[in-house]
């Protein structure tokens, strides 16, 4: 892929898209596994993202896991349920991507993704335990789109939800962990197909 393959987004600077595409490029070496699960995270955010703001978002989803670098792969495809102590190192990875994607120059949306995916929306998340719209736009529309993407593909300890399973689970946690109203959206939003999300962004 070419920095001309790196999708404009408003204000977009050219050091900020190639600062997307090398952070791209280092998480696909590292883990392809975890590329594709960010791959299927980026297109779910583009059901949640304005137009004038789906090529940001689409690579906040894509780069939203650019800490798990900070790890060994192994670290991250262990066939079993973290324990207490690998659970709080895994807790560290929002901090590391955004303070890495700050230095390398991405965008603040896409550095904001990083560091507030997993926050809550009842408080209960990580790494600052804030909740509703404490937490910014892009955090919170990401805790959907991450989710989405885990539960609707297959784990080293678990396999992929069905579609309407998966759409049950978002249904059942919105108001509680997720923002209710963007849940709304994004279930009421068609995934974008191959001949239209290129388009958008």
């Amino acid at each position: 892929m070419s920095i001309d393959a790196v999708p404009d987004a408003p204000g977009m600077s050219t050091r900020q898209r190639i600062a997307c595409l090398v952070a791209w490029r280092l998480m696909v070496r590292y883990d392809p596994a975890l590329g594709a699960h960010s791959e299927v995270v980026g297109r779910a955010a583009l059901r949640l993202a304005s137009p004038a703001r789906a090529a940001e978002w689409y690579w906040a989803g894509r780069l939203h896991d650019f800490g798990k670098l900070g790890l060994p792969r192994v670290f991250w495809n262990t066939p079993r349920l973290f324990t207490d102590r690998e659970r709080a190192q895994a807790r560290i990875h929002p901090v590391v991507g955004a303070r890495v994607l700050h230095w390398l120059g991405a965008p603040p949306a896409i550095i904001e993704g990083a560091y507030y995916h997993h926050e809550r929306w009842n408080g209960t998340g990580y790494p600052h335990d804030i909740g509703q719209h404490t937490i910014p736009l892009i955090g919170r529309a990401l805790a959907i789109a991450d989710v989405w993407g885990a539960i609707t593909q297959d784990r080293p300890y678990r396999a992929a939800m069905p579609d309407p399973t998966a759409r049950a689970f978002l249904e059942r946690y919105a108001g509680s962990l997720f923002d209710p109203t963007l849940v709304a959206r994004f279930l009421a939003s068609p995934e974008p197909s191959d001949g239209n999300f290129y388009t958008r962004v």
